[in-house]
């Protein structure tokens, strides 16, 4: 029998397809332009989406640490843990 999550998981979502879309591009931008504040509005742009687990934050913060943004890291952990309590056991 299939479970009504399946069929979920198979559709679009268009809030996270479109946050996946952007934070793909961030990803692939050289830490220069992420340290240099060039992306800050989209950075920010990722931190005010909707989440849909645990993932986004998640990625977005390792995203923040391996590119030499800590201050940014901290700041959104910080931030983070108060709106989501779940994604404590993760960041």
């Amino acid at each position: 029998m299939r479970s009504p999550f399946d069929a979920r998981s198979r559709l679009p979502i268009p809030g996270y397809d479109s946050w996946q879309i952007l934070f793909d591009y961030v990803k692939s931008r050289p830490a220069a332009e992420l340290t240099g504040g060039d992306l800050d509005r989209l950075l920010d742009a990722l931190e005010r989406a909707h989440w849909f687990g645990s993932a986004e934050p998640t990625e977005l913060y390792a995203l923040y640490v391996s590119h030499g943004l800590t201050s940014r890291a901290r700041e959104f952990r910080i931030a983070t843990r108060r709106s989501i309590p779940f994604a404590t056991r993760w960041m």
